[in-house]
């Protein structure tokens, strides 16, 4: 653990250096607010930071991120830690030999092939959980990727179906993970944004102790949507992948939420939550399941109103500040 932080903090980049530094300060403060969701995410190494062996031109597959191992093919690995003033080595961050992009968080993030016109071709990579999952239990799941804007060949096609399953099994590249059709979590939209970060998330019951997380496209050519992006001969459809998350929910989580000061309900709501309250509340804001704050609501005197989530399936948080006190309370959204 010690060679993986010092890998981590330690890059000859003053600005990666210190661009790593508010990565860790951030992750303090989002465990000083308290938030179940974010503290018990059972995925190791989350958003790629630490590593191994910083990605060079000759080694760049995925497993040199910490505790993630190649589950089938050849994934790539992204990060900045390569020496400033040195020829490109192609899998720097932001610009690299798949195209520019910035991290979701930090300087370090994943690629997979997702599909291939003139071959049948599926990229993954795979970890093992912190703890099993727990049978009967509540998770919530979510993950961030972004299509390639490669000018050649990889941003050439975008599809759908980019998705996150579990198991109890070790792949690799040569012993792949299955493409048959299903995933625990998965887009059914085409997302072929190249510019700002996509999440896809959502809840899952466990019907297993799974043991490993797995992210890729598991679905055949035949059960996706593509869009032709390029007129080249040969489309490839390539995606990024970071912050990927699995955490439980609580069980006192999914239940209407009342004591003497604030009544908040329905929970889990479909998209509208009313709050009803004795105490003057001057404002509430809304926070994602990672702590990011995404909505906001000023009320000056009611002691009854309605807050509007149009948001995704997934673990959200509404921080209530009145009288020079803050209550956050967790809400869970459901489809509507």
């Amino acid at each position: 653990m010690a060679n993986q932080a010092t890998n981590f903090l330690h890059g000859s980049n003053p600005d990666t250096f210190y661009m790593k530094i508010r990565v860790l300060l951030f992750f303090c403060f989002i465990s000083s607010l308290n938030f179940d969701a974010f503290c018990q995410n059972l995925v190791p190494n989350p958003s790629f930071e630490l590593y191994t062996t910083c990605p060079t031109t000759s080694n760049y597959y995925a497993d040199l991120a910490t505790d993630w191992k190649v589950f089938g093919k050849t994934p790539d690995y992204y990060n900045s830690c390569f020496p400033d003033g040195l020829p490109t080595n192609g899998t720097d961050v932001p610009q690299s030999f798949t195209g520019y992009q910035t991290a979701a968080t930090g300087s370090a993030y994943v690629g997979f092939m997702t599909y291939a016109s003139h071959v049948f071709w599926r990229e993954y990579i795979g970890a093992q959980l912190l703890s099993p999952l727990q049978v009967g239990s509540t998770y919530q799941i979510s993950m961030k990727v972004v299509f390639s804007n490669d000018n050649l060949a990889y941003g050439s096609v975008a599809c759908n179906k980019f998705g996150l399953r579990f198991g109890n099994t070790l792949y690799s590249s040569l012993n792949s993970a299955p493409t048959d059709n299903f995933a625990h979590l998965y887009s059914n939209n085409v997302i072929t944004d190249t510019l700002n970060w996509t999440t896809i998330s959502g809840t899952f019951v466990a019907d297993s102790a799974y043991t490993f997380v797995m992210l890729g496209n598991f679905f055949d050519d035949a059960n996706i949507d593509t869009i032709r992006m390029k007129q080249i001969p040969n489309w490839v459809g390539y995606y990024y992948l970071d912050d990927v998350y699995v955490g439980k929910v609580e069980e006192n989580s999914v239940e209407t939420t009342s004591n003497e000061l604030f009544r908040i309900y329905p929970n889990p709501t479909n998209g509208k939550v009313f709050i009803e309250t004795n105490e003057l509340v001057e404002s509430i804001d809304i926070l994602d399941a990672l702590g990011k704050k995404i909505g906001f609501k000023k009320n000056d005197s009611e002691s009854f109103f309605l807050i509007e989530m149009p948001y995704e399936v997934g673990v959200y948080y509404l921080r209530l500040n009145y009288n020079d006190k803050i209550k956050t309370i967790r809400v869970i959204k459901t489809n509507p």
